[in-house]
């Protein structure tokens, strides 16, 4: 094992199961040491608080959230805003080809000439 840096800043560390000690017999209760593998391949122990792990509220030793969490909001405002606001239409293919423009109630629904059209005896 090397020596221990304080690059706490590398965020795509993990700590190797297989090398977890709990250091209780040591009189650390709730502790456990540690080896993480950064992305280049170093080897560092870190010292564990198991109480705090899964925790948000809990100092992680991290100086900024993971990458994964910093994807910004999902979806403008103003696009679900058009988005909620688009009528459903019925789609079927009218007798040109093009899809029926018809405003349905739910997904899936035909319109009214469409739905007596099928029902309707051939």
């Amino acid at each position: 094992m090397t020596e221990p840096t304080h690059d706490d800043a590398d965020l795509s560390k993990l700590i190797d199961p297989d090398t977890r000690v709990d250091l209780t017999a040591d009189g650390l209760a709730g502790y456990e040491l540690g080896e993480s593998i950064s992305a280049d391949g170093r080897r560092e122990l870190w010292l564990v608080d198991i109480a705090g792990l899964g925790r948000v509220d809990h100092d992680h030793g991290a100086y900024a959230p993971p990458a994964h969490e910093l994807l910004g909001p999902l979806i403008d405002e103003a696009l679900w805003d058009r988005i909620c606001d688009t009528p459903i239409r019925c789609c079927l293919p009218r007798r040109d080809g093009q899809p029926c423009r018809a405003v349905v109630r739910w997904p899936g629904d035909h319109c009214n000439w469409h739905r007596t059209s099928r029902e309707a005896p051939r």
